[in-house]
């Protein structure tokens, strides 16, 4: 089978790793799978992770896409390419590749949604629902977030499909390299808190700032590593002056070994205002981590609060505080919650059962579309 997919970015971020993870899955199902990126920014690391996964890639940068020889460029490759399906990940990935895609006449198109895209403008909205229609499927990685694009979106319940995001829980042996991070970024602390996102408001890393500085700790009780980078590191590194935080609070940057550094860490706090499923909290209880997060979006239905972690209302960085102190206060008990945290992840978030129900998606859509019409079917 092939299968293209058409993407925003190949930056580093969650939406990445899952593109990346999909793509080995099913490339050892004998799928053959092209990537085509719309923004020239990008990591290089990131664009060699996926071709070594098993994909080829076409970067075409947005000045093309402004002059439009970009836009020709996609319809050109996929007449070329003549997948079997089409992918469409990230919000104007969904309207240039659902439009590109019909332009080349090549379907089934499927579209992949991760989160409440809540920031998105009126105009974008509208061509959200002029565009959507060129869907045969919408994938929801969380079941709660599938009502804001049918209200906004213009999504059909016929579309709707969901499938969760998966981990691999399994891996290297990262003890080793996690030792080294904690000898050389630890300080000393006997206890170190972490986050691993890209630095932005939709994360709201300033509250978990706020919170941490309501931890009662000397700089060598208590550490935080904020692993990620992005346009809101001037703002929370003054905002770390400010609360007199410098010796306490490490900005690790963009990283390569976030799993490493998750491994390094004793409590992994994500603290945001609009989610999906987000990878780093499932890689975060794969790696028997106590993870702290917010009440909202699919991390409802990933955590039990109490049983396989803690959710907090977002904003209330009282919650947060006292939360994260209780953790710190009960350490057998956080060690269960995290055993029961790893457990739920390896059972109903593997990365083989979302791979299977990928290829079973794309496989049963490849067959309907091939199967012929009768004269009263109204397709």
């Amino acid at each position: 089978m092939k299968l293209v997919y058409i993407t925003d970015n190949l930056d580093r971020g969650g939406a990445q790793t899952q593109l990346r993870n999909r793509i080995a899955g099913l490339a050892e199902l004998g799928y053959r799978q092209h990537v085509i990126c719309l923004n020239g920014t990008h990591n290089p690391e990131v664009v060699e992770a996926v071709r070594q996964a098993g994909a080829s890639v076409d970067i075409i940068g947005r000045p093309r896409l402004y002059a439009l020889v970009g836009l020709w460029r996609i319809v050109r490759e996929l007449r070329r390419i003549r997948p079997d399906l089409v992918q469409t990940e990230l919000p104007y990935a969904d309207l240039i590749g659902r439009t590109m895609a019909r332009i080349a006449g090549v379907r089934p198109v499927v579209s992949r949604v991760s989160g409440r895209y809540v920031d998105k403008s009126r105009i974008q909205l509208l061509l959200d629902r002029a565009t959507i229609g060129w869907a045969d499927r919408v994938v929801f990685v969380s079941a709660e977030i599938i009502p804001f694009s049918v209200a906004h979106e213009g999504v059909k319940p016929h579309q709707i499909v969901c499938i969760r995001n998966g981990v691999d829980s399994g891996g290297p042996d990262r003890a080793t390299a996690a030792a080294v991070l904690r000898r050389r970024y630890g300080g000393g602390a006997r206890t170190v808190i972490g986050m691993v996102s890209r630095l932005h408001r939709g994360k709201v890393h300033a509250d978990l700032l706020a919170a941490f500085a309501k931890i009662p700790a000397g700089p060598n009780d208590i550490r935080l590593w904020l692993v990620g980078d992005g346009p809101e590191r001037g703002r929370l590194g003054a905002q770390v002056r400010n609360l007199g935080l410098e010796d306490r609070v490490v900005f690790a940057g963009d990283r390569n070994d976030a799993r490493d550094w998750t491994a390094a860490m004793d409590i992994f706090v994500h603290p945001t205002n609009a989610e999906g499923l987000p990878n780093a909290v499932l890689e975060a209880m794969a790696a028997g981590k106590p993870v702290i997060s917010s009440r909202i979006d699919g991390l409802k239905e990933l955590i039990t609060p109490g049983i396989d972690g803690w959710l907090v209302e977002p904003g209330d960085t009282a919650a947060l505080a006292d939360a994260i102190q209780y953790v710190l206060d009960h350490p057998d008990e956080a060690a269960e919650v995290a055993r029961a945290g790893a457990e739920r992840v390896r059972t109903h978030f593997s990365l083989a059962r979302q791979i299977g129900a990928y290829d079973e998606l794309f496989r049963s859509l490849v067959a309907e579309r091939a199967a012929p019409v009768s004269a009263s079917d109204p397709r």
